[in-house]
């Protein structure tokens, strides 16, 4: 029995993760891909690699009818988050959205490593302050250019505090995404100045776990870190400003 029919994981009220590569729910290449369900339809965050229909399955394990999918917003354009695009597209009808600095990506296919990308076309080119709503909910685009020339944060405000939903710009622990040649680290330093002012309570990452309290703490972390020397920020798991964070949570002695 695979992952995909025994895991059923609901972040908060009307936010699931459907999808976590690193965790292998779902094929292993997956980004995390999450389900906000509104009033009348769905919206997905994310829509993994594409390398089989285990996000499909995911979802109907929760009890969703894949098909009331209406929006497909995506982070970025990289394969494991925009990979599975089209053929959730041809499946459900939805509009998939991306900011418009990866259009020409995912429309043309052009990921420039050696990995499948079907191209599929964008109904929702996105920028800046854009909203996207999935009734009650809404969701506001920022564009945080680092990791990637169309990397997009998604702010949301739930009952239960301020949601990110951060893709690859900022991960738990003060991680971030994998770095490339698209990497622009002024950019990236920018985007997380501009996210650290925001002290959210929950961050939802496009891989590893997800924090649902204190989340701030985390994207903190991530701003020091780049704002230090090279050495502190590559190693950062043994670095003293984890350990500090580490020890105010109690996790480790003082």
């Amino acid at each position: 029995m695979n992952g995909a029919t025994k895991m059923r994981c609901e972040i908060l009220k009307d936010i699931y993760l459907v999808a976590a590569g690193r965790f292998y729910y779902t094929h292993p290449a997956n980004s995390n891909v999450y389900l906000v369900v509104g009033s009348e339809e769905l919206a997905l965050i994310d829509a993994g690699a594409g390398f089989d229909d285990s996000v499909l399955k995911s979802i109907r394990k929760l009890g969703f009818n894949p098909r009331k999918i209406a929006k497909i917003v995506l982070t970025h354009s990289h394969w494991d988050h925009a990979g599975g695009a089209k053929s959730l597209k041809e499946f459900t009808g939805a509009e998939v959205a991306i900011h418009e600095a990866g259009i020409k990506v995912l429309e043309e296919g052009l990921w420039p490593y050696k990995a499948r990308f079907e191209p599929v076309k964008v109904d929702i080119p996105l920028k800046d302050g854009d909203v996207i709503s999935v009734e009650p909910y809404k969701l506001r685009v920022l564009h945080t250019p680092g990791h990637s020339r169309d990397s997009v944060c998604l702010l949301l405000e739930h009952p239960e505090g301020k949601v990110l939903f951060s893709g690859d710009t900022v991960k738990s622990w003060g991680n971030i995404g994998v770095t490339s040649y698209e990497t622009d680290f002024k950019e990236y330093k920018r985007s997380l100045e501009r996210l650290s002012q925001l002290k959210v309570d929950v961050l939802l990452p496009g891989h590893e776990i997800f924090i649902v309290s204190n989340a701030f703490e985390h994207v903190d972390l991530a701003l020091e870190l780049i704002s230090k020397t090279w050495e502190g920020f590559v190693v950062f798991p043994s670095n003293p400003l984890l350990k500090r964070l580490r020890e105010s949570w109690g996790i480790v002695p003082k």
